[in-house]
């Protein structure tokens, strides 16, 4: 195996275990995950906000 791919699953005294380079990429995935999904719905809570604003000016 390469020295710079190491493997995401471990032996540590018998049990089969996430290395925890696996684990913190992981948790950063996610956090980019739950960061686009924020990002989407405040671009939707804005442009529910105007669409209301324009329909009572209307």
């Amino acid at each position: 195996m390469n020295e710079e791919q190491k493997p995401y699953v471990i032996d540590v005294n018998g049990n089969q275990v996430f290395s925890a380079d696996y684990v913190f990429q992981q948790m950063q995935a996610q956090g980019r995950r739950i960061d686009r999904a924020r990002h989407i719905a405040e671009l939707a809570a804005l442009l529910a906000a105007v669409a209301l604003v324009a329909a009572l000016i209307i």
